[in-house]
């Protein structure tokens, strides 16, 4: 008979059976949270039907969802039987082009019905780029530990991923933190992510070959337009093939404009905007690092063993994509596969209380605080390596210091 927020958590262990768990039906009448859903300017009335969700604030669980037909007139929503609390609504449109959605609004439901809620779908953002491809130089080219990396790069074998950042906000917002956009890129290297929420998005990419590192992820500081003047295909302006570009003329043209980190910082977007200029840059030559940790003498390894890849230049320190995690397995065998040729640091840790409460939907490398910490032990640990071009490194000993 508790409120929600007083409800208790209940801890179920593998082959455990709990037992007691008596509830008692409360009984109480509950109120309504009843209004409508409004369309921004330039969103069609004849395309828009709607899902119009609450959610229960302090838990992020989904209490209701009605759906709006696209021939409604009113477009109007009712949740009955809700429990006081606090609640967030938001809605999402459906229609054959372009999706759209609503911000997310607060309501508080104390003793009396909540009417009038007005909900705006706007439409969603996009981010459009293309993936450039830097080939290996003719001296490593030549090495017979590279012949692997000589293959045609092909762009649509990569992925193009899109995440948006967490934050502060209430537990809607938080819910939809870590959410992802993926995008194939287009035989000629060009990309569309579509459909994205408001909020600050990360790029990267997932690489299925192991021959190839990502170099870096940018956007041009200029290239960003808004909906209004926006070439609603999402499509950059012609521009050279990087991909048949050499390194250097790649490199030349990347410090010419002023440029945002996509991967560190990454790029605000409004409702409805239509970003352009992402820049993901591939490169030809990745190595490959594995190994085993071993525990200090007379001591066993740890649960949840990760290990860490730091780079050791200090001018590096702030370029997340240097940085690496994997788990260890039970004996403590570990590898890392797509990396830049340089020189690096590795640490090993167990995972903590802090860590296992650390909002999974914001990965740890791409915290400042966090990283700035692992560098600090991974220099006091000294366990370097340097990696060259292609290089297969193998049976790496590191070695975990006393906890």
């Amino acid at each position: 008979s508790t409120t929600r927020e007083g409800a208790v958590e209940l801890q179920v262990q593998t082959g455990q059976e709990l037992t007691d768990i008596d509830i008692r039906y409360r009984g109480d009448r509950g109120h309504s949270v009843s209004g409508a859903v409004a369309l921004a300017q330039g969103v069609g009335a004849s395309q828009v039907g709607a899902s119009v969700m609450l959610f229960h604030s302090a838990t992020g669980s989904l209490e209701g969802q009605t759906f709006i037909a696209p021939d409604s007139a009113a477009r109007a929503f009712s949740f009955d039987g809700i429990a006081d609390g606090d609640y967030d609504l938001t809605a999402s449109g459906f229609a054959q082009a372009d999706s759209t959605s609503a911000a997310p609004v607060h309501v508080s439901v104390r003793g009396a019905d909540v009417a009038g809620v007005r909900l705006t779908l706007a439409p969603l953002a996009s981010l459009a780029g293309r993936v450039a491809y830097e080939p290996l130089g003719a001296a490593d080219a030549a090495k017979p530990e590279c012949q692997q990396s000589k293959r045609v790069f092909v762009a649509q074998e990569l992925i193009v991923r899109g995440a948006r950042e967490g934050g502060d906000g209430n537990s809607l917002q938080r819910l939809l933190a870590g959410t992802l956009s993926e995008a194939s890129p287009s035989s000629s290297g060009e990309f569309l992510l579509r459909n994205l929420r408001d909020g600050r998005y990360r790029l990267d990419a997932r690489l299925t070959d192991e021959n190839l590192y990502l170099r870096s992820v940018t956007l041009a500081t200029n290239a960003t337009t808004n909906a209004a003047n926006a070439n609603p295909t999402g499509a950059t302006t012609p521009t050279p093939n990087p991909a048949t570009a050499t390194p250097s003329a790649a490199a030349n043209a990347r410090a010419s404009a002023a440029t945002v980190d996509l991967a560190r910082v990454g790029v605000a977007l409004k409702p409805g905007e239509r970003a352009a200029g992402a820049l993901v840059t591939v490169a030809a030559g990745a190595a490959r690092l594995s190994g085993r940790v071993a525990a200090a003498e007379g001591e066993a390894l740890p649960n949840s063993l990760r290990v860490y890849l730091v780079p050791a230049e200090r001018e590096r320190a702030e370029d997340v994509l240097r940085y690496a995690e994997t788990p260890a397995r039970e004996d403590g065998s570990f590898a890392f596969r797509n990396l830049a040729p340089g020189s690096y640091l590795l640490i090993a840790r167990p995972l903590t209380e802090t860590d296992t409460r650390r909002d999974a939907r914001t990965p740890p490398l791409l915290d400042p605080t966090f990283r700035a910490q692992l560098r600090r032990d991974a220099e006091a640990a000294k366990n370097a390596v340097a990696l060259q071009p292609c290089e297969r490194a193998a049976d790496f000993a590191l070695r975990l210091g006393r906890q």
